[in-house]
């Protein structure tokens, strides 16, 4: 590893010349394509609304990196005034350390400045903002929210003084002719696009017919319609994104 690891800043203009694809390091490999060129469209686009994207580079590799955008253009069911969002953070495991974590996170409050009043972001025990990682950098806990069938951890860094509160946006199931599957996903995201491709593919070897509509929350209003970021709902009802992720096939949780 190299003495200093140097922070890139990516603008519209050198985007995406060390831009990572995503800190994820499973992926379906058919996907990296189709997944690189809707997250190219959607930093590149958000970039001209305010998203702030932070690369560390050690000797000309990425080694970590986070993201920020105001909360209320973001892809998640939260709102707040004058808070920043960070959809996450992450580093290689080579690099990983809290030292690095504090120069990712510094670098992002220097480039808020007085603009801001806070940022917030999820715990996640899949990425190094998990919660007893960031709480070392100044995070409290808002409150909480329920994602993928879990209770997750809403962590606030105050800036400048203020005080910082957030709102969970109403959730307002889609309605229709059951039976009936609405997935919600933010089609930039390789783990969601990952998820999507698969869901895709099981649906059409479905024994019955089952009407599947995808609703792309990379668009915020389908998040303020709706208040869903992240979910496959059943009839509107019931949430199965969690059996769905972690392998239950989806004529098991159709059939049920």
């Amino acid at each position: 590893m190299c003495m200093s690891i140097k922070i890139f800043k990516t603008k519209p203009e050198n985007f995406p010349e060390k831009v990572a694809l995503c800190g994820c390091d499973v992926i379906d490999r058919r996907l990296i394509m189709g997944a690189y060129r809707k997250r190219t469209e959607w930093v590149y686009d958000n970039l001209r609304h305010g998203l702030i994207i932070n690369t560390a580079i050690d000797c000309g590799d990425v080694v970590g990196q986070i993201t920020a955008l105001p909360l209320n253009k973001s892809p998640i069911e939260l709102k707040g005034d004058g808070l920043w969002f960070i959809p996450c953070i992450w580093m290689t495991p080579r690099a990983a350390s809290p030292m690095l974590g504090e120069q990712l996170i510094d670098g992002l409050v220097s480039d808020l400045g007085s603009s801001a009043n806070g940022v917030v972001t999820l715990s996640s025990e899949l990425w190094m903002n998990h919660k007893h990682f960031i709480e070392r950098f100044g995070f409290e806990e808002l409150g909480s929210i329920e994602r993928v069938g879990d209770k997750v951890d809403i962590m606030g860094l105050s800036l400048n003084g203020a005080e910082i509160a957030v709102e969970l946006i109403e959730r307002k199931p889609p309605k229709g002719v059951p039976p009936r599957l609405d997935f919600f996903c933010s089609a930039h995201c390789p783990s969601h696009a990952s998820a999507s491709y698969r869901l895709q593919n099981e649906h059409k070897n479905l024994e019955r017919e089952v009407q599947l509509v995808v609703h792309d929350s990379s668009d915020r209003s389908v998040i303020e319609q709706f208040g869903y970021s992240w979910a496959l709902l059943v009839n509107g009802e019931r949430d199965v994104l969690k059996n769905f992720i972690t392998g239950e096939p989806l004529e098991e949780i159709v059939r049920r």
